[in-house]
């Protein structure tokens, strides 16, 4: 090979694969499932069976500083590769002398059986301050999110005889 042929052929070579890399967009993907305790479309029944709605304070719902224990629900690997995502609303029953929940259920679905179950399940873990409240009903959200992130792009100058500069 001439000295002049191997750079002609690298550069091929390095602008093919830098083509083949930034052909398509690539997406960086991270799932999560929470609560939102900041959020106002929550409502509670105290300890005099009286409801109080999210909407009705400014900043967030007091009832939920109140929460003692809590896990955020479990996103199985397989439901994010089905992309199965969605918000559901979870009716927690608190038990007034120990704040434990007795009973969680779905009031709305997340619209998949296997989100609703874990959410469930999660919420069961659940602890409250005791003799403060006997109904919470609180948002979940499975989520996956997708960022693009741009193409490679790679400028490659040369000379007019096909030095790298």
């Amino acid at each position: 090979m001439t000295r002049k042929f191997v750079p002609s052929l690298i550069c091929f070579f390095l602008v093919g694969f830098v083509l083949l890399i930034s052909s398509g967009s690539t997406f960086a993907r991270s799932s999560i499932a929470y609560f939102n305790l900041q959020g106002h479309d929550t409502s509670a029944v105290d300890a005099k069976g009286i409801r109080h709605e999210g909407t009705s304070y400014r900043g967030s719902p007091p009832r939920l500083l109140d929460r003692v224990r809590g896990i955020a629900p479990y996103y199985p690997i397989e439901e994010q590769r089905q992309r199965h995502q969605g918000r559901g609303l979870v009716r927690m029953t608190i038990d007034l002398t120990t704040g434990y929940v007795i009973e969680a259920t779905m009031i709305k679905s997340t619209g998949f059986p296997v989100l609703d179950s874990n959410a469930i399940a999660a919420f069961m873990t659940w602890r409250w301050r005791a003799g403060k409240r006997r109904e919470i009903h609180l948002p979940v959200t499975f989520r996956i999110h997708t960022d693009l992130i741009q193409p490679l792009q790679v400028l490659i100058v040369f000379r007019r005889n096909n030095d790298f500069i």
